[in-house]
């Protein structure tokens, strides 16, 4: 199950849900969490936009840990995810040259990676891939 939520800072050029800038709407944690863990669903991604924009997604997947539930995380890679609860799974952007925010990843991020994380390359071009 997908948890997406609003709001990115990027702009990348091949961006693909430019309605997850605006659209949306305001809930609570406990909302947010009665309706996921409802589902049922062992394995859980928070996606967005960037979901480390939302100030509650840390206590969010901590809680659904505590459930009992697999928790990944999709990330752009340039917020810190040191804060990220140990028991996520990373999947984490390294922006390439023609996405126009390269220059926008936090380089220090690859320092927290696990070995069961994952770093994904998004390309727009041939270029960018080799």
């Amino acid at each position: 199950m997908s948890v997406r939520l609003t709001a990115c800072d990027l702009r990348c050029t091949y961006r693909d849900t430019e309605y997850a800038f605006y659209e949306g709407k305001k809930r609570t944690l406990d909302d947010i969490l009665a309706e996921v863990l409802a589902f049922g669903c062992p394995l859980i991604e928070i996606t967005a936009g960037e979901p480390l924009l939302q100030r509650n997604v840390l206590p969010l997947m901590a809680a659904l840990c505590d459930a009992g539930k697999t928790v990944l995380i999709e990330s752009s890679g340039t917020h810190d995810i040191s804060k990220i609860d140990p028991r996520v799974h990373r999947i984490m952007d390294l922006n390439t040259p023609g996405s126009g925010e390269c220059a926008r990843n936090l380089w220090s991020n690859i320092a927290h990676l696990e070995k069961r994380d994952e770093v994904k390359f998004a390309t727009g071009s041939r270029e960018n891939y080799e």
